[in-house]
């Protein structure tokens, strides 16, 4: 080969992206580099250095068994935990008022079960621990 070339590529694996350089050495050889990972990998050149290093970094990442707690996987702990908050708060309010106001309560305590859930949900690392020490306090007083 008459000179090196260089670039970078991205990858997405197991909902996160990754992304490496590559360098094409004078000898053939293509050299992926992951900066997180530090490993390398070198082939023989048989195609456009660009169609190789895609599947080498690939290659880096799943030998690695690179942990990833992706956005994702966030995203979905904070929806199921709203969604359980949201629905214990708003039984929890209404027996609450069907309970304390009688008929009344069973009647019309979705409404401010529907408010008290809705903003539970929403904030629910904070509220969990507090609707917890509410029920508690209730329970055993």
């Amino acid at each position: 080969m008459a000179g090196s070339a260089e670039g970078s590529v991205t990858i997405a694996f197991d909902g996160a992206e990754h992304s490496g350089s590559w360098v094409l050495g004078q000898d053939g050889r293509l050299t992926v580099t992951h900066p997180v990972l530090g490993r390398r990998r070198a082939a023989v050149l048989n195609s456009a250095p660009e169609d190789l290093a895609a599947p080498l970094l690939l290659d880096i990442v799943r030998q690695a068994g690179f942990p990833v707690v992706s956005e994702d996987r966030r995203g979905k702990i904070y929806a199921d935990g709203a969604a359980y908050t949201t629905g214990l708060a708003f039984l929890g309010v209404w027996a609450y008022a069907a309970w304390d106001h009688g008929w009344l309560g069973l009647l019309l305590g979705w409404l401010p079960a529907f408010l008290i859930a809705g903003v539970s949900g929403f904030v629910w690392p904070v509220a969990a621990p507090v609707l917890i020490l509410l029920l508690g306090w209730r329970l055993f007083s």
